[in-house]
C-alpha cells in the first residue's frame, strides 16, 4: 500500500480494512456469462476509481 500511495495511485485515507472490504465485495451472480463478466468489470472499475486520489 505504501508504494502505491507514494506513487500517487492510492488515496491517503485508504486503510488495510478498506482494502479488505473491497476484496469482500462481489457482484450478484447472473445467469448470463456475458452480463456476469460485465458486472464484475464494472464493479472493479468503480472500486478502483474510488481508491485513487480524486476518484479518477
Amino acid at each position: 500500500m505504501e508504494r502505491t500511495r507514494a506513487a500517487g495511485q492510492l488515496r491517503a485515507d485508504v486503510t488495510v480494512a478498506d482494502l479488505l472490504l473491497v476484496i469482500a465485495t462481489t457482484p450478484p451472480r447472473l445467469d448470463d456469462p456475458t452480463r456476469q463478466t460485465a458486472a464484475e468489470a464494472r464493479l472493479l472499475e468503480i472500486l478502483l476509481q474510488g481508491l485513487r486520489p480524486g476518484g479518477r
